[in-house]
């Protein structure tokens, strides 16, 4: 939680007590629930909760405790506040060792001198650590960092489309590769659903949304994401496959198709293999991406409100 987002918590708080004239004095507690998101098995996560005296005359913090060994209370000092003033209580959560995919909630309390208290719910999500370095490798992905990239990698990551026979492709940390240059023009996102893990082998099912999916009405179409792990858990193959045959809900596609075909004669065979196949490029994603446009414009269809690049 940044600085910015606390100073918040606390002026929302300390209006909400000034507001609130008919109810009786009292400190506040910020926030409610604080929620540590995901966290590998048998390691911490921390946070803060705030005490803030939103009443007239000074009250001293006692004492603040978790109700479970697994959550515990840092560097905590009793500290008198007076008026107004707020004090940070540090939390640490430890994941299960023994259990995955576990979702938890305990509490913080926190004992006021005068024998009253205040508490607060603590979430977190205990993953598989594999898991937890995936979504690392994903957060690192988003910065375009290569070199922070390279740390989830092994030298000799590969890549691998439908099976995984042959050598593979290269997996650089610079993002370069047939597919890169297409998911950052078409703007596309993935949502993992669920994931498993079998020794060093970890497989995701994921959703994946983009503009060409948007432009033609079109619902994802979960896939399957397979990762390899080393010794030293990291990275060293990725397969991307196809699901077992699902039944796709209905798209514009052939619509399109048709009306393209008799317009832009050939250019949908430019952009797609013999085999309906796209074939990944920045240019050939700008280039759907305008035939798509203006085949919805020519047949009255809405337009379609695509996100800016991130």
């Amino acid at each position: 939680m940044t600085n910015f987002t606390n100073k918040l918590l606390i002026l929302l708080a300390i209006a909400f007590q000034t507001a609130s004239a008919s109810a009786s004095p009292q400190a506040t507690i910020v926030p409610q629930v604080l929620d540590l998101g995901k966290c590998a098995s048998n390691q911490s996560a921390s946070g803060s909760v705030w005490i803030i005296n939103t009443t007239k005359t000074p009250i001293t913090v006692a004492s603040a405790k978790g109700n479970c060994s697994c959550t515990t209370i840092t560097d905590f000092v009793s500290q008198t506040l007076e008026p107004s003033q707020a004090k940070e209580i540090h939390v640490v959560m430890r994941a299960s060792a023994k259990h995955q995919d576990l979702k938890v909630t305990k509490k913080v309390t926190i004992m006021l001198a005068d024998g009253s208290s205040l508490t607060s719910n603590v979430r977190m999500e205990s993953i598989h650590p594999l898991y937890a370095k995936l979504l690392g490798y994903r957060a690192a992905k988003k910065t375009h960092d290569a070199e922070l990239i390279a740390k989830f990698l092994s030298k000799d990551s590969r890549i691998w489309f439908d099976e995984k026979t042959g050598p593979g492709t290269l997996r650089k940390p610079s993002g370069e590769g047939p597919w890169a240059g297409w998911d950052k023009e078409m703007k596309s996102t993935g949502e993992t659903l669920e994931y498993e893990v079998i020794d060093n082998k970890l497989v995701t099912v994921v959703t994946e949304t983009n503009d060409y999916f948007r432009l033609l009405d079109r619902e994802a179409k979960p896939y399957l994401l397979t990762y390899w792990f080393d010794e030293n858990e990291k990275i060293e193959g990725m397969l991307v496959s196809k699901m077992p045959e699902t039944k796709e809900k209905s798209n514009k596609y052939e619509e399109f198709k048709a009306w393209v075909d008799v317009n832009h004669p050939g250019a949908i065979a430019k952009l797609q293999t013999d085999e309906g196949n796209i074939i990944p490029s920045m240019e050939n994603a700008m280039r759907w991406r305008e035939l798509l446009i203006e085949w919805r414009k020519a047949t009255g269809l809405p337009e379609v409100n695509l996100r800016e690049a991130s």
